[in-house]
């Protein structure tokens, strides 16, 4: 699996998600920097945070990694769900299960 290992300060941090949508958001303005980190997982339905909006100083590495083992996160939600749009093949099923419905196949 890909994550994100970020270090700051000396202190690595692994981001991942293992099947859903990994969020990573940077804002550098002139005097502050903040860094948000979170990942929502498809089948378990939770939410992992590992920076939460955070002010930090100083110089912040990210980097793509393979990697197994996550950091834990500083909280995680349950409940929790991705709206996924549908693939092509689904559309198509979609598509040819409401013409049969209707007879026109």
């Amino acid at each position: 699996m890909f994550a994100l290992k970020i270090t700051y300060k000396g202190k690595d941090t692994v981001v991942g998600g293992r099947d859903g949508l990994l969020t990573v958001w940077v804002h550098d303005e002139s005097d502050r920097c903040i860094v948000y980190a979170d990942s929502v997982e498809t089948k378990s339905k939770e939410r992992n945070v590992w920076f939460n909006a955070e002010e930090m100083d100083g110089e912040i590495e990210v980097e793509v990694v393979e990697s197994v083992h996550l950091s834990n996160p500083l909280k995680t939600e349950q409940g929790v769900s991705i709206r996924k749009a549908p693939s092509k093949q689904e559309r198509y099923r979609m598509l040819e299960e409401t013409l049969k419905e209707k007879g026109l196949i």
